[in-house]
């Protein structure tokens, strides 16, 4: 039991620092909100990589 503590420990490490950056940057451009195209681009390449998909594109 403790081992698998300790693997969930570090597996949520893991996931929070791959994660930290990229979610820092989305936040950074929502506040902002200046620069539609860049944050399209930057909200298109997320979903790409993650495999999510737009929810307006796929109830259409």
């Amino acid at each position: 039991k403790e081992d698998q503590e300790k693997l969930e420990l570090v597996t949520k490490r893991i996931i929070n620092k791959l994660l930290h950056h990229p979610t820092t940057e989305l936040r950074k451009v929502a506040e902002q909100g200046t620069n539609t195209s860049e944050a399209a681009t930057k909200i298109a390449l997320v979903r790409d990589l993650f495999g999510i998909e737009n929810k307006s594109n796929s109830e259409v």
